[in-house]
């Protein structure tokens, strides 16, 4: 009877124990890179909506001023005015008219003048003149802003933003 012969393996056993560990390493680097990516698609997801609810927000902000605010201005004025007059001006006096009367002489006669004259008309007075205004006006208030971030050029950005990280996340 014959002996089997037996067959020298391709490679010596290290080798092959090798190539088992490279390819269980690689299999576990496929892994955690499967979870990483997955990680960084649900990050992505999470901070899109957190970006759309703050798209959705107003900013209220209190502004505060304390400080004097020159003003330096030449104001025109230029406007014609119309005054209306409208009055009854009494007269009661009492006229002496000197008469030189022949055969008399000289008559000094009393007339009693007892009048209301209405007098009505409208004067026009024409104002053409630059008023120079030097004041110093102190300013000591609180303005409360509320800004919808929806209403502002802000909002395009977000809403990029938004866009390419639900592609990213797979939405």
């Amino acid at each position: 009877m014959q002996t089997p012969i037996r067959s020298k393996p391709s490679a010596p056993a290290a080798l092959w124990a090798l190539a088992l560990v490279s390819l269980l390493l690689n299999i576990a680097l496929v892994a955690l890179i499967v979870v990483v990516v997955m990680s960084a698609r649900q990050f992505a997801a999470d901070t899109a909506d957190a970006l759309t609810a703050v798209s959705n927000q107003d900013i209220n902000y209190t502004l505060r001023l304390n400080q004097t605010v020159p003003v330096r201005a030449d104001v025109p004025f230029a406007q014609t005015i119309v005054v209306p007059i409208s009055q009854s001006i009494d007269v009661n006096t009492i006229v002496t008219v000197s008469r030189e009367l022949p055969v008399i002489g000289v008559i000094d006669l009393d007339v009693p003048i007892q009048a209301s004259i209405p007098v009505n008309f409208e004067v026009p007075i024409v104002v053409n003149q630059t008023f120079p205004i030097s004041a110093d006006v102190p300013l000591n208030m609180e303005i409360p802003l509320s800004i919808r971030v929806n209403e502002t050029p802000l909002k395009a950005t977000i809403d990029s933003v938004v866009r390419s990280l639900n592609t990213f996340a797979g939405r």
